[in-house]
């Protein structure tokens, strides 16, 4: 009655004596508490629907999307960039291939790689699959990937074991680095391998995703994120809009480094290698999950044949001292020129008490080592020289460290190739073994492939190791189909490598171009005339990534069809999987009297 009371008084207008009358608060409160709990009832209800309706609305976008990506892939809007896919012309029994386009889940451009050979899934019995996995060396830059080390491989196991099928799977992509790798790990796991390696470590600073890298700036713990959603068709179909339609392959050396100077003492060094060592802790990870063997590696470089890029000086020396310091180095490289080691190591060390921690001094004390035949030394400070040069394109000693101890704390098999490669060349590997900083030569590609295959023959197909049936290096090329013209090619462009900055400012660049420059005029005095003509019409971009077929081109052009078949055999030797090479060669045939 009370509360019926209020509800006309406050219909009428309450007066404002009424208002400070002493039951004014008794009769205002009480119908609040009255209605209180009829409120907190429907207040409750209300969020009960609202929480509905939110995740009613998530999960209908969440379908509308999967539905969009689903109609997007049915339509074949975008590109699959998974590794392994349904081989596109299958030939013969093989049913899948490695994608080349997966390297876009890591950089907006076309990358060198993987080698997009075909493969029978379910493996057949009877099959040992090996997959390599690592960067621009792995894929066999600058020389074409059935050249490569992994490739060659598969040649010796097949000749050490004869009643086994062999395949090693080439999944090495350039500029590619850890982060990345972990990836491929995930995604060749699909081929159904027996075994993986290991062999990456160059480019941890500048490769998409690296410490000092323009590509991929994502913070380390989104990067699988990172790939993901590039992966996904929507995300290509919004970026389309930014993007150029044409493949484009770019002047890496160029696109992908931040900065070009990084000092040994720089923080973002250390910042490199605690994120190598979590990454190659993932890796072993994912195989372990898998129940399928690793095989890491150190990485090698070339220490005695490739002078710094970036010798940096210390922040505390002054002028005075530098100018001081930079006359004693002149002088002791003027008495090395003249092979005076005693008068050079004497002018260098006063240099190295005003400043000893410079790249220049210290590969310049290296070659005086070399020039008394103090081998040991020699190594020791060219890789010295190797580490404090700031531009961070070879792999540095320490990084050999980590993969070391990761491979000691899991008891992962370790095939130290930088170890094997000093052993080779006692003042540190060079010429002998590498073009130019990182990438092999063939005979590196030889030697490297025999570490490997004696390392998976002993301890993994526990077999014995036959030295015997090791081919030498000219059988070894006539295995792999290999043509002088594959070495001119990658002669050349290792030499268009050093025309480009960085290797551009290196120090010794006149002594490293004329090398290059001899050997590829060694090679072409070799040719018949008629094959050089040939290849000299060549675009050189063309050689470098359809040498043969342009080659078979040419010479049907020129009428030599003879050489022309004989190219074509060499073409499906090499890529017997390759649908239009094969349907080549028979053309060839049927028109070769």
């Amino acid at each position: 009655m009370r509360h019926f009371k209020l509800k006309k008084i406050d219909e009428q207008k309450t007066p404002h004596n009424f208002a400070h009358s002493p039951d004014a608060g008794k009769m205002i409160q009480q119908p609040s508490a009255m209605k209180s709990n009829p409120d907190r009832g429907k207040r409750s209800l209300s969020k009960k629907k609202l929480w509905l309706f939110r995740f009613g609305a998530v999960t209908l976008s969440v379908l509308t999307l999967l539905a969009v990506e689903g109609v997007l892939r049915l339509c074949e809007v975008g590109r699959n960039l998974h590794l392994v896919i349904p081989a596109s012309a299958p030939v013969g029994d093989f049913t899948h291939e490695f994608n080349i386009a997966v390297e876009h889940a890591y950089f907006k451009s076309d990358l060198l790689g993987p080698e997009t050979r075909q493969f029978q899934l379910p493996k057949p019995k009877g099959t040992y699959r090996i997959v390599v996995l690592g960067a621009s060396t792995v894929i066999g830059f600058p020389y074409p990937a059935e050249l490569a080390f992994p490739r060659q491989i598969e040649v010796l196991l097949e000749l050490q074991n004869p009643d086994l099928e062999i395949e090693v799977l080439n999944a090495g992509i350039t500029a590619l680095n850890s982060f990345a790798i972990a990836d491929l790990t995930t995604e060749c796991l699909k081929s159904d391998p027996d075994l993986i390696i290991l062999y990456a470590g160059h480019n941890e600073f500048y490769g998409p995703g690296g410490v000092s890298s323009k590509a991929m700036q994502v913070p380390p713990g989104m990067m699988e994120w990172a790939y993901w959603l590039r992966r996904l068709r929507i995300s290509q179909l919004l970026k389309r809009p930014f993007l150029n339609n044409e493949s484009v392959r770019e002047d890496l050396m160029n696109a992908l480094p931040k900065n070009l100077q990084i000092p040994l003492d720089d923080p973002i060094i250390e910042q490199a290698r605690v994120l190598y060592e979590e990454n190659l802790n993932s890796i072993v990870a994912i195989t372990e999950a898998a129940d399928v063997p690793l095989i890491l590696s150190t990485v090698a470089s070339n220490l005695r044949d490739q002078s710094p890029m970036r010798a940096m000086w210390p922040p505390d020396i002054s002028m005075e001292r530098m100018n001081e310091w930079n006359q004693l180095l002149l002088t002791g490289e003027s008495f090395l020129i003249q092979g005076d080691y005693d008068q050079a190591t004497d002018s260098l060390a006063k240099a190295a008490e005003i400043c000893q921690d410079h790249a220049r001094l210290v590969y310049r004390q290296a070659q005086c080592a070399e020039g008394v035949e103090e081998m040991a030394e020699a190594r020791v400070l060219y890789a010295r020289a190797r580490d404090l040069d700031a531009c961070r394109f070879r792999s540095p000693s320490f990084f050999a460290d980590v993969i070391r101890i990761v491979s000691a704390e899991h008891q992962i098999s370790l095939v130290d190739i930088e170890e094997k490669f000093n052993q080779l060349s006692p003042a540190g590997p060079g010429y002998d073994l590498f073009l130019e900083h990182v990438h092999f030569k063939f005979e590196g590609h030889r030697k490297v492939a025999q570490f490997f295959a004696e390392e998976v023959q002993q301890n993994f197909l526990n077999r014995n190791w036959s030295p015997t049936l090791v081919p030498d290096n000219n059988q070894t090329e006539e295995l792999l189909g290999m043509i002088p013209e594959d070495s001119l090619t990658a002669l050349t462009v290792a030499l268009e490598v050093l025309e480009t900055v960085p290797n551009s400012e290196t120090l010794d660049k006149v002594r490293h171009r004329q090398h290059l420059l001899n050997e590829i005029t060694k090679i072409y005095h070799q040719i018949d005339v008629d094959h050089r003509e040939a290849y000299i019409d060549l675009p050189m971009d063309i050689a470098a990534a359809h040498l043969l077929a342009a080659l078979i081109r040419t010479h049907l052009d020129r009428g030599n069809q003879e050489f022309a078949l004989e190219l074509a055999e060499i073409a499906v030797l090499r890529r017997p999987w390759d649908a239009g090479a094969v349907a080549r060669l028979k053309r060839i045939k049927s028109n070769t009297p």
